[in-house]
Formats: structure tokens, C-alpha cells, sequence
């Protein structure tokens, strides 16, 4: 099942409008493309690391963060957010 985090409501809130509804998102999750799966890794110091998921959804024109092993939508970006703060150039257009 998939959760959606405080942090993903407000930012759906504000970056894509309207209230994040869970079939929606479900939705826009089957219909993306996946950039960067999520993984784990190990830092400098030894310590386990989760990389988050990556999702572009062309038809909404964003980009959600996923984290792989907890089911929960991260962050979502469009992009405003991406000319910013200079990320996602290759990705969104």
C-alpha cells in the first residue's frame, strides 16, 4: 500500500493543486517513468543508506520521490520548483 507524507500533501498542495487524493497518486505512479530506482548503499562510514525512487509523470509534468522500502510518496517538484532551485533540467521540461 502506498502512504502519503505531510511533506508530499503540502507540496502537491501547493506545486500541483487540490488535495492529493491516494488513487490519483496511485495512478500517477503507474503512468511514470521510473529515472532512478530506489536502493540501498553505504556511506563513507559504513552506515546503510536509502536512496530514494525517482518518478517523472509526463502528463502532470512532475517529479515525486518515493521511498522504496516504507511505500510513502517523499516530494513532489515541477517545474518552478526545478528552476529554482536547478534540478530536474534533463527531466522536466
Amino acid at each position: 500500500m502506498i502512504t502519503l507524507s505531510n511533506h508530499f500533501r503540502d507540496n502537491w498542495r501547493t506545486r500541483v493543486g487540490g488535495e492529493p487524493d491516494k488513487d490519483a497518486v496511485i495512478k500517477a505512479v503507474l503512468d511514470s517513468v521510473v529515472v532512478q530506482k530506489g536502493r540501498f548503499y553505504f556511506d563513507m562510514a559504513g552506515n546503510r543508506r536509502n536512496l530514494l525512487t525517482i518518478l517523472w509523470n509526463a502528463d502532470l509534468n512532475v517529479v515525486m520521490t518515493a521511498d522504496h522500502v516504507t511505500g510513502t510518496m517523499v516530494s513532489v517538484l515541477t517545474p518552478p520548483v526545478c528552476d529554482k532551485w536547478r534540478v530536474c533540467d534533463a527531466i522536466v521540461g
